[in-house]
């Protein structure tokens, strides 16, 4: 046999030399002429054979064929690869992942050696020698010459993948995933064989060189047409590391691109390696391109790159032309202008539009080269730009390679704010027109409108420029921020418009907003009035013209007047015979005042006033004021409005007086208004505006008599009293009865009101009276007095009273009294106020007596309405209609006497038939309240409002009634069942009202009626038949004590309602003497309610139904409870408690309280219900359970059982009998289970059967032999 193997040996090698001479089957370069320099390394040793390390041209090798001798180191011709069993390709893809080519993949490889070592370079080596053979030859044997079976089997599993027959035996194994990734093989690996010589080995290895290859291309398509943009040029770099390309360090080749934009860098050298690219100067007219790019074979070495060219980003910053800044003046805007751009882009001329936004506009992608842009329309405010603007952009403009080349001309797009001005005028805010001027030309009074000064403001969004000085240069603070001051302008006249104007320049103002204030008001008026404009600068040359009505229109300074009013004789301001400051009543004048007194005011300025809303020429009476008292001022003043009179010069002068005073001082006095709300009180010269007048005076006379014998009464003094002050002086008839005040009568210089001590005497002798004195009223409302003078008048104007007074020449006489009036003074008329004859005649008198109407003694009882009548006894008195008036007086406070509230009066009108008589008051009151008092009655007589007669002595007992205490009664209602106060209302019901008394008359007989009422509508109860009414007869048996009233009646019908009982009682005559009738009484109050539940109960043994249970630990007690009133329909609950007889405590389960509980809904309103109780009641023998009860209705307890000596509630509970149980006869065998029911013997039949199972199946994994042996190739000779 080795013989046999050693010819097919032989055989193959053979074979194996024709290979190498036949056509190889992978597309490869053709190597004529070239040869390759072997070199050959040291051994590589594996399981019993071994291989060199080999390289060719310094890239690794392998020998093909095992068997054969090792070349020497030489050079050999090239041939290309060709395997002899066809299966070149998968040579090739054996050598490009095999360990040294670039291509190697360790994932491919067994991951350890046979022996379970690591593996390995030279393992890796051996394993691909192996590989290279088996694949070059298609015989494993021949592959693995000189090796051992059992590396044969290793190897043929894990690294060959075939079994003997040549079928696969392994997909995983190296040589069959390696065959399966042929395709991967770069076309750049270039596999060549080596032929050694016919004894010698086949060397296989390869070439292998790697370049990197780019192709640029630009993103937009136009580029490629335009001169700006080129693709040549770029470069990009190759390095090692991504941090290497961004770094651009240590750089290990170069691309240059050309015209069409790709490039190869120069060789890297044999190498799968990864690199990395990236661009580091870009092509004219493109940015750099920032990415680092990773190079690999997994991309084999190539990327592209699609780059956009650069383009320009226009920033067109507008500028205020004037200023230079980019900021807007005034109201304008630098935003809103629209602007076109244009250029050429790929040969075609295109436009874009844009609109400034924060005074910019940006134009983006615009192309290299020439823009031009032109403003299409301007922003608000400004003057259009005609300027056409042109713009370069170049490739070289780029930094750093920046995409984008942003180009912003500073000062490049200026433009010039439209500008206006204005005119403003001076004038009067009444705007008045009259034909000596008009508001706007013409001040009022001594004012002007000369030097008027406006302060303009800047009341626009922004700072605005106001040229100064005119120079039409920027100087520094000629900017002028919002609000702040753009120029101060101050009025001339300007006679073109017969005004006083001022103004800024055509054109001084930007667009803008801005506010005209006067600042300072010409002399005369105020800062007040339409004193600011705000005007708005919207176009160019405009001018506003703020004259007459749109003028700057001031309110001129006002002012006022006040003048004083004195009395001529007190020097002060103070009416002489005035009282409280007032002048006229319904009547006309009560007194002197200083009030109502007139004066005249006349302009007298350089020009007219408005007044009131009057225009008054120079000379014009102008207003017309009136005296008042001024109670701040503490005088008599006229004044006008403290804004009354325009800044001017006036008179004012006294032209109207009144009824009380004399025009005395009528000379005008010459005022200045200068001050705005000032109120002058002086003239021109500093004095003051001050007119004194006289008082109106004159005298009276009379002439005393009396009228019996018609004798002169002399010597009668008489009070003479002025109404309004109140001052009083006495003047006496002389010895003929003659009386007056005149001077030429008495001199009142000497002596005046020497009789005045006799005012407060009561009866007057005629000793006491001095004869010959004057009369004289001097008294101001201030109480300041005048000297007496008798060259005046005694009585000042006003109203006097005249009253006689009681002395020894009138005695008997009624006093005789009048009144009269001073209207006139006695510069008017010399004649007195004659108050002509007086006559004295006798006086009224009344007397009085009051009594009860009832029985007509002086006293009454204090029970409800009583009436007293007074009878009044009068003389004297005159035959004309009269009024008797009196009024009830408490004795004991001396006070009227008020009941509910009010006094007690009564009147009576009468005519007398004679001087003398009588007549009857009567008052009638609720003396119900009264028990205790004394009233006394006080009369009087009234002839025509006037008191003529009175009779109010308190200590009169014939005046007096006295109120005596009245009897009293009380009541108590019950229900006669029970007691208390509620009643059932389920049949007949009584009630019982003890009525208690007392302030009766003992033995006397008395009579108590009675009558229910109902307390809902205050009318008497009824049921159906009426009132229900009662009554009882009785004897007092003393002063108090009481007696029953009882009412029967049918209740059925009252069920939830109540009644109060009222009583009333009478004497014997039948007179109520006391009454008891309140309907919120409760004492006297009784409800009426329907029958309460009711339940009863008995308690048995479950078991019997007898009163005894055994005491085992299964007790059931049954407690049948009955009831009675239930509402039918409504549930009810019943609770039950056991309750141990012995310690009257709850019977305990479980340490609870043993309750049992049922709910139920009764049909009827009687019936039963069972309460069942069930608990071990093996401690409880010779004990006594008592069931208790509650019935409860929406959680309400309203009926209840509980007796615990209720032996029909009671269960006893005995000790158990005892028993002797038989026992039970014990089978031989326990019965069966629920599911024990399986006969034994077929149980045993399927135990058994099971049992057979298991033990054949044991059998059956039993093997019946060893195992066969794998089978493996025989080993064979070594190398």
């Amino acid at each position: 046999m080795g013989q046999a193997t050693k010819a097919a040996r032989i055989l193959l090698a053979l074979l194996l030399a024709i290979g190498m001479m036949a056509p190889a089957a992978v597309p490869q370069r053709a190597h004529a002429a070239e040869s390759g320099s072997l070199t050959v390394g040291r051994i590589i040793s594996y399981d019993s054979y071994f291989t060199n390390w080999f390289e060719v041209d310094g890239q690794a090798a392998w020998c093909g064929n095992p068997s054969m001798a090792t070349p020497g180191a030489g050079s050999y011709p090239k041939q290309a690869l060709s395997a002899a069993s066809g299966r070149t390709a998968e040579l090739a893809a054996d050598m490009w992942f095999s360990y040294g080519s670039p291509g190697f993949d360790a994932s491919l490889w067994p991951g350890s050696w046979v022996d379970g070592s690591a593996m390995t370079p030279d393992r890796y080596t051996a394993l691909a020698h192996i590989l290279m053979a088996d694949t070059y030859s298609s015989d494993g044997n021949y592959a693995m010459f000189g090796c051992s079976e059992a590396f044969r089997d290793w190897v043929a599993w894990n690294v060959l993948g075939f079994d003997d027959s040549g079928a696969v035996s392994n997909e995983g194994a190296t040589g069959r995933l390696i065959a399966s990734r042929t395709g991967e093989v770069p076309s750049s690996f270039e596999p060549f064989m080596l032929y050694t010589g016919a004894s010698t080995q086949v060397i296989l290895s390869f070439t292998y060189s790697t370049t990197v290859k780019v192709a640029k291309a630009a993103s937009e398509s136009w580029a490629q047409q335009d001169p700006d943009y080129s693709l040549a040029g770029a470069v990009y770099g190759i390095y090692r590391s991504a941090a290497d390309a961004e770094a651009d360090s240590d750089r290990v080749a170069t691309i240059t691109t050309g015209a069409d934009g790709s490039g190869e860098s120069e060789s890297l050298g044999a190498t799968r390696d990864t690199f990395y690219a990236k661009e580091v100067s870009p092509s004219p007219g493109y940015a750099l391109d920032p990415e680092v790019r990773e190079i690999s074979p997994d991309n084999d070495y190539t990327f592209s790159s699609e780059e956009p060219p650069i383009t320009a980003r226009i920033v067109l910053k507008k500028v205020d032309a004037e200023t230079g800044a980019p900021a807007a003046q005034g109201d304008a805007t630098l935003d809103g202008a629209v602007y076109q751009a244009s250029f050429e882009r790929g040969g075609e001329t295109e436009t874009v539009e844009g609109t400034t936004a924060g005074g910019s506009i940006v134009f983006d992608d615009l192309p290299l080269g020439e823009v031009e842009i032109r403003e299409v329309s301007p922003s608000d405010g400004y003057l259009p730009d005609r300027k056409v603007h042109r713009i370069e952009v170049t490739a070289e403009m780029a930094q750093a390679g920046d995409a984008v080349i942003e180009v912003s001309p500073e000062g490049e797009f200026g433009e010039l704010v439209q500008r206006g001005g204005l005119i403003i005028g001076k004038g009067d805010a009444e705007r008045y027109e009259h034909e000596d001027g008009t508001f706007w030309n013409y001040a009022q009074g001594d004012a002007t409108f000369e030097g008027a000064e406006f302060t303009l403001y800047n009341r626009s969004d922004a700072a605005v420029w106001y040229d100064g000085n005119g120079d039409g240069e920027l100087q520094d603070g000629e900017m002028v921020d919002p609000d702040g001051v753009v120029a101060v302008l101050s009025t001339e006249y300007n006679a073109s418009l017969d005004a006083w104007t001022a103004s800024t320049g055509v054109r001084a103002l930007p667009y803008g907003t801005y506010e005209v204030v006067e600042t300072k008001a010409p002399e005369g008026y105020t800062g007040e009035g339409i004193v600011s404009h705000v005007v708005e600068i919207r176009e160019d040359g405009q001018f506003d013209q703020l004259v007459e009505a749109d003028g700057i229109l001031n309110e001129v300074v006002r002012g006022g007047v006040q003048v004083q009013k004195n009395d001529l004789e007190l020097g002060e301001s103070e009416a002489l015979g005035g009282a409280d400051h007032s002048n006229l009543a319904d009547d006309g004048y009560l007194g002197t005042s200083l009030e109502g007194i007139g004066f005249t005011i006349t302009n007298v300025s350089d020009h007219g006033v408005m007044v009131g809303g009057t225009y008054y020429p120079t000379g014009s009476v102008v207003a017309v004021i009136e005296t008042a008292w001024n109670s701040e001022a503490q005088a008599y003043t006229a004044q006008t409005a403290s804004d009354a009179l325009p800044y001017g010069t006036y008179t004012v002068a006294e032209t109207a007086t009144n009824e009380s005073y004399l025009l005395t001082d009528g000379e005008p006095r010459t005022f200045e208004v200068r001050g705005d709300g000032i109120v002058v009180t002086s003239d021109v010269d500093g004095g003051a505006l001050l007119w004194s007048d006289q008082v109106v005076r004159h005298d009276m006379h009379l002439q005393k008599k009396g009228t019996v014998h018609g004798e002169k009464l002399g010597l009668v003094p008489f009070l003479i009293t002025n109404v309004t002050t109140g001052e009083a002086h006495v003047a006496v008839t002389d010895r003929n009865g003659m009386l007056s005040t005149s001077s030429e009568w008495h001199s009142r210089e000497g002596s005046a009101n020497a009789n005045d001590a006799l005012i407060y005497e009561d009866y007057i002798d005629s000793e006491d009276i001095v004869e010959g004195s004057g009369i004289w009223f001097g008294t101001g409302e201030h109480g300041s007095q005048a000297a007496p003078d008798d060259s005046l008048g005694a009585l000042p104007y006003g109203e006097y009273t005249i009253e006689e007074m009681r002395c020894e020449a009138n005695e008997g006489y009624a006093l005789w009294s009048d009144t009269f009036n001073v209207n006139r003074d006695t510069t008017e008329t010399p004649m007195d106020i004659d108050l002509g004859t007086v006559d004295d005649v006798p006086e009224p008198r009344i007397d009085t007596v009051a009594l009860d109407k009832a029985d007509g003694d002086h006293s009454i009882a204090s029970l409800g309405d009583a009436v007293i009548v007074d009878e009044v006894l009068y003389a004297n008195m005159p035959l004309e209609e009269l009024t008797a008036r009196g009024e009830l007086v408490d004795k004991a406070t001396g006070e009227p006497l008020v009941v509910d509230g009010e006094q007690v009066v009564a009147e009576k009108t009468f005519a007398p038939i004679s001087p003398s008589g009588t007549v009857d008051v009567e008052f009638e009151f609720d003396a119900s309240g009264l028990a205790g008092t004394d009233i006394v009655v006080f009369e009087e007589i009234l002839l025509e409002g006037e008191v003529i007669a009175e009779h109010a002595d308190i200590l009169d007992a014939d005046q007096t009634v006295a109120v005596e205490a009245a009897p009293e009664i009380g009541t108590v209602a019950t229900d006669a069942a029970d007691g208390d106060h509620i009643a059932s209302a389920d049949g007949t019901a009584r009630i019982d009202d003890q009525v208690f008394y007392s302030g009766l008359e003992k033995g006397k007989a008395y009579r108590v009626e009675g009558v229910l009422m109902d307390p809902e509508t205050g009318e008497p109860l009824d049921t159906g038949d009426g009132a229900i009414v009662a009554e009882t007869n009785f004897v007092a048996e003393g002063e108090s004590g009481f007696a029953v009233v009882s009412f029967e009646l049918d209740a059925s019908s009252l069920e939830g309602r109540s009644t109060v009982v009222f009583e009333r009682l009478y004497d014997s005559e039948g007179t109520l003497v006391a009454s008891h009738e309140d309907l919120e009484d409760e004492g006297q109050t009784v409800s009426f309610t329907g029958p309460s539940p009711e339940i009863e109960t008995t308690a048995t043994d479950g078991d019997d139904g007898d009163h005894e249970a055994y005491a085992d630990n299964d007790v059931t007690i049954v407690d049948e409870v009955r009831y009675e009133n239930l509402e039918p329909g409504v549930e009810y609950v019943m609770t039950g408690t056991l309750i141990d007889r012995s310690s009257a405590k709850p019977v305990e389960e479980n340490g609870k309280p043993l309750t049992a509980e049922v709910r139920f809904t009764p049909e009827d309103a009687d019936g039963s219900v069972e309460v069942v109780f069930r608990f071990d009641g093996t401690d409880l023998a010779g004990h006594t359970v008592v069931a208790f009860e509650e019935l409860s209705l929406d959680g309400e307890v309203v009926a209840e059982h509980k007796d615990p000596n209720d032996e029909g509630q009671s269960v006893s509970l005995v000790e158990p009998p005892s028993e002797t149980l038989d026992e039970p006869s014990t089978p031989a065998g326990k019965l069966p289970k629920t599911g024990d029911s399986l006969p034994l013997i077929p149980i045993a039949c399927l135990a058994g059967a099971a049992l057979t199972a298991a033990c054949a199946a044991l059998m059956a994994r039993r093997p019946d032999g060893p195992a066969p042996e794998k089978p493996h190739e025989g080993e064979e000779e070594g190398e």
